[in-house]
């Protein structure tokens, strides 16, 4: 059970909690979103609660890190085995350098990123939306705009689904894009997942998946997925293919609407695709590829990336100058005003996204003055971009 609001609780409360009931709850209560209407997602009611502290996303110097911001104080660990040289960084920016941080970040993830990461990169900001007078994402990269995001995607033709993953290139990306288009055809299908259980699922990107490994057609699918992106895409090859996948996906050729599913030859140039370069800053270092997707907090509750930059936003105050005694680990208080609650959470979401490497950006005027000279300090380094 993870942001379900009050009155979703409170009803799984009054269903579950009865003396012949024995009522288990395991997660991280830090997991918590505020909605838009300013009213925190449940994650949980006051409850005995099952911690989960150890993570098998990132290791223990991104524990290390994330936990500092841990509402509840959780003592995130993990198993995994850190690197000899902990490279995750504080950018101190300011008005005129704040976009350098892509490139720095950039620096960073060709460094530390292994080169057959699948995962994706992410830079991330609580506030997307565009105000002048305050500190949003745009304020970083002007051509951002939040509503330009994989979800609003919505091509005439299964096929180009596939154009479109083609184009992204980036493995984890183009394969949640297939996905979608196939989650998306049984929807219109007016299908069901049927799983070996009987239970019953609405299609989706994670349900097809789960069906997949269900009925173990996951590799099979991955296979004709994979060949079929390094074809030349001809009418042939797509009605064999498309076909196949629909069957393994558990969908029935004969009831998907036709002109969705018929092939297409227009290319990725002239087919009204989603402009996803205005989110996307790609950078190439050394001869490798750094695409850096940018998005709000919000929309990546529950990814895991390969790297993560978070940027300082504002929405009254600033987010990260707010907590950066937290984030510097000098105050452990439990914050009381609930606006800063409602900060550490969203960042605490943030901050335990990346498998490999945790950066943010701040405002240099908001780092404390004691540490402006020093290399590192609590476990980060900090690289001052304002000179």
């Amino acid at each position: 059970m993870q942001d379900t609001q009050k009155f979703q609780d409170e009803l799984l409360n009054k269903i579950f909690l009865h003396d012949n009931v024995q009522y288990q709850r395991f997660g991280d209560p830090d997991q918590a979103i505020y909605s838009g209407s300013g009213e925190e997602n449940q994650t949980y009611n006051p409850a005995i609660l099952n911690k989960v502290e150890n993570s098998h996303r990132f290791d223990n110097s991104i524990a290390l890190l994330a936990k500092n911001l841990s509402y509840n104080r959780i003592a995130l660990t993990s198993n995994k085995t850190v690197p000899e040289a902990s490279p995750h960084t504080i950018f101190l920016v300011d008005e005129n350098s704040r976009y350098n941080v892509f490139n720095a970040f950039a620096r960073l993830c060709e460094q530390v990123i292994p080169v057959d990461s699948v995962k994706p990169i992410k830079t991330v900001g609580a506030v997307g939306k565009r105000k002048e007078d305050s500190l949003t994402i745009c304020h970083y990269l002007d051509s951002f705009d939040k509503n330009n995001n994989t979800n609003k995607f919505k091509p005439k033709k299964l096929i180009h689904y596939f154009y479109e993953a083609k184009r992204l290139r980036n493995g984890h990306e183009a394969y949640q894009m297939i996905l979608n288009g196939i989650a998306r055809c049984g929807r219109i299908s007016d299908c069901e997942l049927i799983f070996s259980d009987n239970s019953k699922y609405f299609y989706s990107i994670a349900s097809t998946r789960k069906y997949l490994k269900d009925s173990n057609n996951l590799l099979t699918f991955n296979i004709l997925v994979k060949e079929f992106l390094d074809s030349s895409m001809d009418v042939n090859q797509w009605n064999n293919t498309i076909s196949k996948l629909l069957m393994l996906s558990g969908i029935q050729t004969s009831i998907v609407p036709q002109d969705f599913i018929l092939f297409d030859n227009s290319t990725v140039q002239n087919t009204p695709l989603n402009e996803t370069c205005s989110n996307r800053v790609i950078i190439e270092i050394n001869g490798r590829r750094v695409e850096n997707e940018v998005s709000t907090i919000h929309s990546v509750k529950g990814e895991t990336h390969a790297a993560t930059l978070v940027l300082e936003t504002k929405n009254y105050n600033f987010d990260i100058g707010t907590l950066i005694d937290y984030i510097l680990n000098e105050n452990t208080i439990q914050p009381k005003a609930v606006r800063k609650k409602g900060f550490m959470k969203m960042l605490y979401v943030a901050f335990s996204r990346p498998e490999h490497l945790l950066c943010i950006a701040m405002d240099k005027s908001r780092f404390p003055t004691e540490h402006l000279h020093k290399c590192s300090y609590a476990g980060w380094r900090i690289c001052d971009l304002t000179t």
